[in-house]
């Protein structure tokens, strides 16, 4: 399974609200519902989509993955940390820092604890168990940075990231996540995607446009994919798939966003962890 987020010029959807503090805890939550993923599961799948599929998205929240009960949304078990670890050797190192505060509001947000286990060579992945690297546990969360091919480095859709969650027995225990080191905004000069979570609050209420896209943006739209949020059709959401029509300002996570992530961290409560592979 693997999803793309676009940096397009796609038209429609819902039309968007404005920003929201990215590190806002959502306190007026309603109780959580039995079934959680009920109205709200992305059947489209997790890849680079039209505007005619973005169009009939749900408008709220929604689940990458739901258990055979069509109810329960896969998750990590939020009582256990979660590792992760970045192979920055292509990147500049402003997009190293970038995932790291990326994490650190995601666990603000989920209450999931993420452990930094630094940098590494790793740049492939088979599979969530790799006893070689990391006996003991599964696998940390492998973020890539790395060239795309050029048909996906060019024009109004290239390919920003894209993230493969990995699952066991319906729990999520890893992923690896690829990020296009040679993507670009403006479409004139080629100039690369910027440092940072902007932009800034009061910069307008509209889409935020090409030039405005940051890896921060990026990277954390990819991580909640990563902890199991989907995508929506509402423009004022990080979780639309097209970058650039974005509207929320700054980077962070929309009341729905926020919605759905209390289904997938801390507040949903614990989840059994499944079994390592037998040695």
């Amino acid at each position: 399974m693997v999803t793309a987020l676009t940096l397009g010029a796609c038209g429609g959807g819902s039309g968007g609200g404005g920003g929201a503090d990215p590190l806002a805890a959502n306190t007026t939550a309603p109780k959580l519902a039995a079934c959680p993923a009920e109205g709200h599961m992305d059947t489209l799948g997790v890849r680079g989509l039209t505007p005619t599929e973005i169009a009939n998205l749900p408008i709220t929240y929604t689940f990458l993955h739901v258990a055979p009960d069509q109810c329960t949304p896969s998750r990590f078990n939020p009582c256990e940390p979660v590792h992760f670890i970045q192979n920055g050797a292509a990147a500049p190192s402003f997009v190293v820092e970038n995932v790291r505060e990326a994490f650190k509001r995601l666990g603000q947000t989920t209450g999931i604890t993420f452990i930094d286990d630094g940098l590494t060579d790793e740049n492939a992945r088979r599979g969530p168990y790799v006893p070689e690297r990391y006996p003991g546990r599964w696998a940390p969360i492998l973020i890539v940075w790395e060239h795309f091919p050029p048909e996906q480095t060019s024009g109004q859709s290239q390919i920003l990231g894209n993230t493969q969650p990995m699952r066991v027995d319906e729990v999520n225990v890893s992923a690896r996540l690829r990020f296009n080191v040679d993507a670009y905004n403006d479409e004139s000069t080629k100039a690369p995607i910027g440092d940072g979570f902007g932009p800034p609050a009061g910069s307008g209420t509209g889409p935020i446009g090409r030039n405005n896209i940051t890896w921060g943006r990026i990277i954390l739209h990819e991580l909640a994919h990563v902890v199991g949020l989907g995508h929506t059709r509402e423009e004022g959401s990080l979780m639309y798939p097209d970058a650039a029509q974005q509207t929320i300002r700054p980077t962070g996570f929309s009341k729905s966003d926020l919605a759905g992530l209390q289904y997938l961290g801390a507040a949903a409560g614990c989840v059994k962890s499944p079994p390592l592979p037998a040695s």
